[in-house]
């Protein structure tokens, strides 16, 4: 096969993890929790909308914005086919996000933040996102949680090699995970395989830099953004609430940290 996979076979193959069935039970609870029974929502990068579809489909009007025309023509496609008239998608740059409403939360899932690694960035995005939310929106973020990993010594500078299947398409990945001295900034350097129905497709390099957030730094961005953290999350399950920021023996497994930030006013 001389052609790679397109970008919307490869999103929904491996872009995606399961769960978005989840996913969407946190954030509705999550609404419940504010009192409300709906809610305007705004998905941020929304991908092929797995969470905004399943949203509107519970009755919450959602309009969905990511970078790539390819995914929001597919993700408009199933909302049509799905006789959804409470959910759009729209082209758009988190970087430089304007859009004429406003919502009660806006969300962003599967560690979309952690590509934001410029600080010269960040602290706009976050406040483009402010200026969407009403009076005491929220912002729920969903990024890893890396830090259990490293202190116990299992997330660090390596190379590997991983075979894995999803829905007749075989995904081989070798790379090499390195981690920066000084910051929170890793990289992973890959190659990708995939093969579908015993047809190999060209091999692709992918390079990625990610970052880990602590709490102590939304925190820092919180203030700097008009925000403030409202409550933290060990997993997509609204029993997993974070009383304490700091955590040093008896330390859960879990590699998930999600943020709920509240607009703050004055």
């Amino acid at each position: 096969m001389d052609q790679p996979l397109t970008d919307v076979d490869e999103y929904i193959g491996y872009g995606t993890p399961p769960g978005a069935d989840q996913d969407c039970d946190f954030l509705q609870a999550l609404v419940g929790l504010d009192g409300s029974r709906s809610a305007k929502l705004l998905d941020l990068a929304c991908g092929v909308g797995r969470h905004a579809l399943r949203m509107a489909q519970r009755g919450f009007t959602v309009i969905g914005v990511d970078f790539s025309e390819e995914r929001i023509q597919y993700a408009t496609a199933e909302a049509n086919r799905l006789a959804l008239t409470n959910c759009q998608f729209v082209v758009g740059d988190l970087r430089v996000l304007h859009l004429d409403t406003t919502f009660d939360y806006a969300y962003s899932f599967f560690n979309t933040f952690s590509c934001f690694v410029d600080n010269n960035e960040l602290p706009g995005i976050l406040q483009g996102v402010r200026n969407c939310l009403v009076p005491r929106g929220r912002l729920v973020i969903q990024v890893g949680s890396l830090w259990g990993s490293i202190a116990d010594g299992k997330f660090k500078n390596d190379s590997y090699e991983q075979t894995s299947e999803r829905g007749g398409l075989t995904r081989k990945v070798s790379g090499t995970l390195r981690i920066a001295r000084t910051n929170n900034i890793y990289q992973h350097n890959r190659v990708i395989q995939y093969i579908k129905d015993g047809v190999e497709y060209p091999p692709k390099e992918s390079k990625g830099t990610q970052r880990m957030f602590s709490i102590n730094e939304w925190d820092l961005l919180c203030r700097l953004t008009g925000f403030e953290v409202e409550s933290k999350y060990s997993r997509m399950d609204i029993n997993s609430k974070l009383e304490k920021d700091e955590v040093y023996e008896n330390a859960s497994n879990d590699s998930e940290l999600i943020v709920v930030l509240r607009r703050r006013e004055g």
